[in-house]
């Protein structure tokens, strides 16, 4: 079972991204797509300690020399954190330490288009930065919201 928690005030630079309580360093790109149809999209892309960029499934895949900072810290904010065995049926979901209920969807996607968290790649593409989820109402309407 693996932890990943995201921490956040909404800025991307503001943003730290932890594994099993250690911060994950080089993270280029991390996509979760979860769906009550079963949809369960998980990724990382990431700079390992090797200077290889990986792409890897996050949840269910063997997470080589990842790049973790012993000394970092968690970014001011939200946080939300999903623990799963590599099931949709098998993950939970918490927003700031109250566990989301009710969900129809939640998308994450976040692009680091830059070489470390504070050195500017010129290649022309953007940092992306989103997170929402849906939630099905007791009345059976559906409403989104930001997370952060």
């Amino acid at each position: 079972m693996r932890t990943l928690e995201i921490r956040s005030s909404g800025r991307l630079e503001n943003t730290t991204v932890h594994l099993n309580g250690e911060q994950i360093v080089g993270v280029r790109e991390l996509f979760l797509n979860l769906k009550e149809d079963g949809t369960f999209d998980n990724w990382i892309t990431y700079e390992s300690t090797s200077n290889e960029i990986l792409s890897k499934e996050l949840f269910r895949e063997y997470l080589a020399d990842l790049n973790v900072n012993a000394e970092g810290f968690a970014a001011a904010g939200a946080s939300l954190v999903f623990e799963s065995d590599g099931n949709i049926d098998g993950t939970t979901i918490w927003r700031n330490e109250q566990r989301l209920d009710g969900l129809v969807e939640i998308f994450v996607y976040l692009r680091n288009v830059k070489t470390g968290w504070f050195k500017w790649r010129r290649d022309g593409q953007e940092d992306e930065f989103r997170a929402e989820a849906q939630f099905r109402n007791q009345d059976g309407s559906i409403n989104g919201e930001t997370i952060f």
